[in-house]
């Protein structure tokens, strides 16, 4: 399951995860305790159904207090709300 990163640090194994919109492929059930230990991953589907941007993936990379700009802080906040519900779901024992 490929999947995008959208938290601001984590780490899976021996992975850093530091940047917004990273990518990472996992089984269909690995995917599932990444969740329930609180990683902040979304599907690639979900990712791109938010819009993001190249330019805001890039800008985000230089400099990650650019989170707090209007146009980035909303669609973090739609993809850290869909990591909140995937994880509810996860928590529930509820298929994703």
């Amino acid at each position: 399951m490929l999947c995008r990163f959208v938290g601001r640090s984590s780490e899976i194994g021996e992975i850093q995860y530091r940047h917004v919109g990273e990518q990472a492929e996992f089984p269909a059930e690995f995917y599932t305790q990444v969740l329930l230990g609180g990683a902040p991953f979304i599907t690639e589907a979900e990712f791109n159904s938010i819009g993001f941007l190249q330019d805001d993936l890039a800008r985000l990379r230089q400099n990650p207090d650019l989170e707090t700009e209007p146009g980035l802080a909303e669609k973090l906040s739609r993809a850290r709300k869909k990591f909140t519900e995937s994880r509810s779901l996860a928590l529930a024992g509820l298929p994703l």
